[in-house]
């Protein structure tokens, strides 16, 4: 079957009613080509290809509401595609009513697309509040699965749900879970000997933006020692985050015990313990402010509500130096 090119004249033909059971409608076998600069157009949604677009054995409906989990407030309008189309290219144009708006603000209104596997928010264009539309017009190389409107205030941020460093033969196995992830982009892994001094090792990659999120990353054979691993989290729209700091002892070390940071400025004190111990805190004086039976691991002490000064800490036959700020 010859693929079918768009022509103006052709394009009206595409274009449907409200009421229509399908806005677009491609059977299967049959291909529906749209060149570069040539526009299509379905009842609200318009696509201004700048590379050549394809859709075959596909449908376009209208709905008002998402039939993936969008995890922000959106418009009553969205298209969805019965098949996640190719890559497309180009300016994206979609229209709305007013009644549609479901208490978002016109002016802040950005075109959000699912790609088939996560949420995207694309940067506006241009936008009218008298003509209602949104215009965006660097959409690049993505599929189009569903797509609808949503004001980028109401964009819930990123939860870490969890963060962990284990050993694992010689490795180091990196492992965390996030959730509402509507506009991440991908996660850099960044490792530093002595805290301070921090290092990118790795990227992964986004992989969704709705349910909770999980991702691993492996540091292969990292020299004896401390190790300080943490995350960066990068937006699309150029926000970024930080995970917490994990401290892993990789090798043969001397020390029952590491902690991290000190001096203290936060209240909290980090603490990686080789096996189960007692931990004891003394200040300056000699006399125990604090004591608690930690099992190995990561421990962390909540200590702003002592005073600041110079303390001791006991792990076992081991003692020390600690400075609370």
């Amino acid at each position: 079957m010859k693929p079918t090119y768009i022509s103006n004249y052709l394009l009206g033909l595409l274009c449907f009613s409200a009421t229509a059971r399908a806005q677009l409608y491609v059977a299967a076998g049959e291909t529906l080509f749209t060149k570069s600069g040539e526009t299509l157009h379905a009842d609200g949604l318009t696509l201004y290809p700048s590379t050549d677009f394809t859709l075959t054995d596909n449908e376009l409906n209208r709905n008002s509401s998402t039939f993936n989990t969008l995890p922000t407030t959106y418009i009553f309008r969205v298209f969805r595609f019965s098949n996640t189309s190719p890559a497309f290219t180009g300016t994206m144009e979609v229209n709305y009513l007013d009644g549609e708006l479901n208490t978002l603000p016109e002016a802040g209104l950005k075109t959000a697309v699912h790609n088939g596997t996560a949420w995207q928010l694309i940067n506006t264009t241009a936008n009218s509040t008298v003509s209602n539309y949104v215009l965006s017009s660097s959409v690049s190389n993505l599929p189009l699965n569903e797509i609808t409107m949503a004001a980028s205030l109401s964009t819930l941020p990123l939860q870490w749900l969890s963060f962990t460093v284990q050993k694992k033969a010689n490795n180091a196995v990196l492992d965390w879970t996030t959730a509402s992830e509507l506009d991440t982009k991908d996660f850099v892994v960044e490792h530093s000997r002595d805290g301070s001094v921090w290092e990118p090792i790795g990227t992964v990659l986004a992989t969704t933006n709705a349910a909770d999120n999980r991702y691993s990353f492996t540091h292969r054979a990292p020299e004896a020692g401390k190790h300080f691993y943490r995350l960066l989290q990068r937006d699309y729209s150029g926000k970024s985050s930080y995970s917490k700091v994990q401290l892993l002892l990789f090798g043969s070390t001397s020390s029952l015990f590491s902690l991290y940071p000190n001096p203290i400025n936060d209240g909290r004190l980090n603490l990686q313990l080789q096996q189960a111990a007692t931990v004891s805190l003394y200040n300056s004086a000699g006399l125990l402010i604090l004591r608690k039976d930690l099992p190995s691991g990561t421990n962390q002490l909540e200590l702003s509500r002592i005073a600041r000064g110079v303390y001791y800490l006991r792990v076992g036959k081991e003692m020390a130096e600690i400075v609370i700020q």
